[in-house]
């Protein structure tokens, strides 16, 4: 009884010959592919660490400049009414005499 022989496409060359595959080679093949994602994965990780470390040091970079701000702009605002007032915030007095 003669048997039938049934070839996936995969295992179909160009030319329509029947290509004998062995095991051997779809372990190699496999080992490569999964060598390769290995790859591939270890450089997605090692970039999106980088991309964090990044994003993390530019939001502490623009907290403290704008912790700088907030305190020039305390510091100004409470000149500007010492200026205006100054009975009201009597922490320094000036000696004219001495400036000179």
């Amino acid at each position: 009884m003669p048997t039938l022989r049934v070839t996936f496409a995969e295992r179909r060359a160009a030319n329509d010959n029947f290509v004998d595959g062995d095991r051997a080679s779809h372990r190699r093949q496999l080992a490569i592919w999964l060598e390769a994602a290995r790859a591939i994965l270890r450089v997605l990780t090692t970039a999106g660490f980088s991309l964090l470390l990044l994003l993390l040091l530019s939001a502490i970079v623009l907290l403290g400049l704008a912790l700088v701000g907030v305190f020039a702009a305390g510091l100004g605002v409470f000149r500007l009414v010492h200026k205006q007032i100054p009975s009201l915030l009597p922490i320094y007095q000036v000696d004219r005499r001495a400036a000179g």
